[in-house]
């Protein structure tokens, strides 16, 4: 039987971004670090002699891919113990240091117990990381295969990737945002790392939700608005100006802000992202680039576009309020 999650330490875990970022070798440590942790964060350093290990020189598609098939198997680490709940990707959060330029808030206050590294891996630490890990005990695993340690020399130009990493000055994206889990937060980091000065998150008002399955296990507004801004600022991009609010349609501040520069949207969104681009058309707004990221279940980092299968096998906060549901009434018959 697998250890309680209240036996288990709270990780850092530090990994050098893979080449090109290929995770296959990393999918492995990811799940066995995952099993072990009662939280973990997941800390991807740039290589500084290597343009295509810094995440500024990353592509959409290939970002997209590996935050997706980590958390798959992150989320596969902590099945054993789906019944203490968190199965959804509570407690566990992938992060780039590339995206850092000081150290998230409040970071050092969580009461880490324990860094894990590579033998042998020289990828250095921002300065202000050091301090934090230099604090705690680390746990060394085997070094990783050399396709995934950092190059120690620098790619000629012709071999740096051809599709050149996207920025926008302001993006927007919207949603519920209830019981943020894996999917959440693939979308909400691949949003802020597009976004180079501003990101605005929609979080659906609470008036909108009444007939949602499982509603009393709905997190209230203030609580989704919370998760989402402590997310954004406390894991993923600390310097980024954010502007998290209600709203109460599909189209939030897309419908009357012009300086906004793209949206991303899940394939189970298009309809609202269709319906956003009629209005500003009529409305004489600038044009929205949008990116589309995967639905992802918890075994499977692209479910497909299939309607029904997308409804069924879906990482979803619908899945979590049933299993919140049921659990509230066994121990409801417990009681009795």
């Amino acid at each position: 039987m697998p250890p309680t999650s209240s036996l288990l330490p709270r990780t850092l875990l530090l990994l050098p971004l893979p080449v090109s970022l290929s995770p296959t070798s990393l999918l492995p440590v990811l799940h066995h670090v995952s099993s072990t942790s009662s939280s973990l964060l997941v800390l991807l350093l740039d290589s500084p002699t290597s343009p295509t290990q810094q995440i500024a020189h990353a592509s959409w598609h290939a970002l997209q891919a590996f935050l997706t098939r980590a958390y798959v198997a992150l989320l596969q680490g902590r099945e054993r113990r789906r019944e203490e709940g968190g199965w959804w990707g509570d407690g566990v959060d992938v992060c780039f240091a590339g995206l850092w330029d000081m150290l998230p808030q409040g970071l050092g206050e969580e009461g880490w117990e324990r860094a894990v590294n590579f033998e042998g891996d020289t990828t250095p630490l921002p300065p202000f990381l050091s301090p934090l890990v230099s604090s705690l005990p680390i746990t060394y695993l085997p070094a990783l295969p050399s396709s995934s340690s950092p190059s120690q020399t620098t790619p000629s130009p012709a071999s740096l990737p051809s599709e050149t990493a996207p920025s926008h000055p302001v993006v927007a994206l919207g949603g519920t945002f209830d019981h943020l889990h894996a999917g959440h937060k693939v979308l909400l980091t691949l949003a802020a790392w597009l976004a180079s000065r501003k990101l605005i998150v929609g979080v659906t008002d609470d008036a909108l939700l009444a007939s949602k399955s499982h509603a009393p296990q709905l997190e209230p507004l203030p609580s989704r608005l919370y998760a989402v801004s402590s997310f954004l600022s406390r894991r993923i991009k600390p310097s980024l100006s954010l502007d998290v609010l209600p709203i109460s349609d599909v189209y939030g501040p897309t419908a009357t802000e012009s300086d906004i520069q793209a949206l991303v949207i899940s394939k189970e969104t298009a309809a609202g992202a269709e319906a956003i681009h009629k209005l500003r058309t009529e409305r004489n707004l600038p044009p929205l680039k949008t990116y589309t990221i995967d639905v992802i279940s918890s075994a499977d980092a692209d479910v497909g576009g299939d309607a029904k299968r997308l409804k069924q096998a879906k990482m979803s906060s619908t899945a979590v309020r049933a299993w919140l549901s049921a659990r509230a009434q066994e121990g409801g018959q417990g009681e009795q």
